[in-house]
């Protein structure tokens, strides 16, 4: 478990039977629970491609390409719990970086990026309309990555929930992808074929990639379904 301060005003994780969360009211704990795997091919095909990686990591990489991404890491941190900057080793970096170019079908990056910092992109918008059966996501194709070869975006999207629910946290299932071009890709990205009716709420998520390996924070939309 992580907390700050004595009187554990904020926390995170769990430490024996007790997890530590939080809502719209502040802090609380719960009873711990045992998560079901359903060990589903998406799972078993994600978890493949991070042994893939971490054994590459081990018997391909050079000395001089793994001293490059722990530079790296050394250098780009992530957004943590309460605000204090967390750092990730250079391994983590790698297989995070190159899992999710791998699963948009881009090639992996075996050298770290040179310029420390994550990916950047323009918040993206979403309609959920149920007459069609489509989420639409409309993202700025000025935007880095839409405008290099080897840039990407890639789209997530959960099963629907009720309307009353103001909070997704996942899964979410990989849907479609935007691969950037020296000639940008035309917004907006339309997908097809998921079973949504008007009234419900669906979760989306999007992460960019840079050429040079770089990936974004992650951002997810609660978006209301509409006619």
């Amino acid at each position: 478990m992580k907390f700050t301060s004595a009187l554990v005003t904020a926390a995170s994780g769990s430490i024996g039977g007790c997890v530590a969360a939080r809502n719209r009211h502040g802090l609380y704990l719960r009873a711990r629970a045992v998560p079901v795997n359903p060990q589903t091919a998406e799972q078993q095909g994600v978890r493949s491609k991070f042994a893939t990686l971490a054994a590459t990591w081990v018997t391909t990489l050079s000395v001089d390409e793994r001293t490059s991404w722990n530079t790296y890491a050394d250098n780009v941190n992530v957004a943590p719990p309460f605000g204090n900057p967390t750092y990730l080793l250079g391994l983590n970096w790698y297989i995070a970086c190159n899992a999710f170019r791998e699963q948009l079908g881009l090639s992996r990056v075996t050298l770290a990026p040179s310029t420390f910092s994550l990916a950047s992109k323009t918040d993206v918008t979403v309609v959920a309309d149920d007459s069609a059966n489509t989420v639409t996501v409309a993202y700025n194709n000025g935007d880095q990555w839409a405008t290099e070869v080897g840039g990407a975006l890639g789209i997530y999207v959960g099963l629907p929930i009720n309307a009353s629910r103001s909070f997704f946290k996942g899964p979410y299932l990989f849907k479609d992808k935007v691969l950037g071009a020296v000639t940008p890709p035309t917004s907006p990205k339309v997908i097809s074929n998921i079973v949504i009716s008007e009234g419900q709420k669906i979760g989306v998520q999007v992460r960019a990639c840079y050429a040079d390996g770089r990936i974004s924070s992650t951002q997810r939309i609660l978006q209301l379904v509409v006619a």
